[in-house]
Parts: structure tokens; C-alpha cells; sequence
């Protein structure tokens, strides 16, 4: 089974990155925008 998949939009890029890194940590495959 895939890895859950989540796209994270957002004007600020340290908002992006932290909820990025947390996500990525909790096991979710993420891509950014």
C-alpha cells in the first residue's frame, strides 16, 4: 500500500516547511506549492 498523499499550499514557505516536515514525520508523502 502507497504512503497517504497530501499537497500543502501556502504563501509563506516556513508555514509550508513545518507543517512539511511534521507531515513527512507522521509517515505522509507530501509536495508543496
Amino acid at each position: 500500500m502507497t504512503d497517504p498523499r497530501i499537497l500543502i499550499v501556502d504563501d509563506e514557505p516556513i508555514v509550508r516547511e513545518a507543517i512539511r516536515d511534521w507531515l513527512v514525520d507522521t509517515g505522509y508523502s507530501v509536495t508543496t506549492a
